[in-house]
């Protein structure tokens, strides 16, 4: 069997071959082991006090990422709604002093706040959840 490797860079007039017509395979030697150690990581065994305390710090791990997930929202749901209402009672005040009767904008505005003030509280409940679940995690572990 031969093998051509064109190159865009070879001449036409070489192009390089590889003939594997003599190749022969030898078999593996049967006196030697590959451990698992070197092919992926090995599980350290726990002892049954080890898998406990595990098991209590990721209980401890899911209760405290719902609690901050849980604070995160319901601090979104009324800093947004505090926060959108505040800045379209001011938008509409400046449409009624200019008596512009269309307040399109205004609602934009708002619901565009709303919603920027939820996320920002979710991700600060996000980063507040990791923390407590990598402090629970130093303990537990």
């Amino acid at each position: 069997m031969t093998v051509n490797f064109p190159s865009a860079t070879a001449s036409p007039k070489y192009v390089p071959t590889i003939s594997v017509a003599n190749a022969t395979t030898l078999p593996a030697p049967k006196n030697e082991v590959i451990k698992a150690d070197t092919l992926e990581h090995k599980h350290e065994k726990k002892s049954p006090v080890s898998k406990v305390s595990s098991f209590i710090g990721n209980i401890k791990k899911t209760f405290a990422s719902l609690g901050e997930y849980t604070k995160g929202f319901f601090k979104g749901i009324g800093g947004g709604a505090l926060a959108g209402s505040i800045v379209y009672t001011v938008t509409s005040a400046m449409k009624a002093i200019k008596k512009k009767p269309s307040n399109k904008g205004g609602v934009v505005l708002a619901m565009t706040t709303a919603v920027g003030t939820f996320a920002y509280n979710m991700y600060k409940a996000y980063l507040n959840a990791n923390e407590a679940k990598a402090n629970i995690d130093h303990r537990y572990r």
